[in-house]
């Protein structure tokens, strides 16, 4: 995604695009809808404040009950180009590009398409109280019970449960 630069008077510029995923190089079977992005630019002197929301859909596997689900999905990309090279040191390199008297461009798409990448959960959950599957059967819980016993035995009575079988199977032979 390009945005044109020079030429912007000083103060707010809003406008949106909307941008197939291929553009950005994500995986359309995450991302199924286009990434449709409101951006604001505020031209101070010779800096340019870019703030770009980008929303889309995603279709996610849960990690706990595997069923595939949607959700809405919105990002917040924050960037500043300058034309000024000694912009205040209170901004980190990461966040602060030059812009060179021959470009009048900032190309963005690097930008979001990171963002949106890192954004992403890292525990995809069809719903916070979400059960997952049974781990002896199989059966999403979600939608079903099943008929297993779930005997948890604490780890550190293992070896005494051992020695009460032994004592029980003595006792019965």
């Amino acid at each position: 995604m390009k945005i044109k630069l020079r030429g912007l008077k000083a103060g707010e510029h809003h406008f949106e695009a909307t941008e197939p995923v291929d553009l950005f190089e994500l995986d359309p079977t995450i991302f199924i809808q286009p990434l449709h992005s409101d951006v604001s630019i505020d031209v101070q002197g010779k800096n340019y404040y870019i703030d770009i929301v980008t929303r889309t859909v995603t279709r996610l596997e849960c990690d706990r009950c595997l069923v595939l689900f949607e959700r809405a999905y919105e990002v917040k990309t924050m960037l500043i180009y300058t034309e000024d090279p000694t912009l205040d040191p209170y901004y980190t390199q990461e966040d602060v590009y030059f812009l060179p008297a021959s470009q009048d461009t900032a190309d963005v798409t690097d930008d979001v398409r990171q963002n949106v990448l890192l954004n992403l959960p890292m525990k995809r959950l069809c719903s916070e109280l979400c059960k997952g599957l049974c781990s002896e059967c199989g059966v999403n819980l979600n939608y079903e019970q099943c008929a297993c016993i779930h005997e948890v035995i604490d780890p550190r009575w293992e070896e005494l449960s051992k020695l009460l079988k032994k004592k029980t199977n003595v006792k019965n032979g």
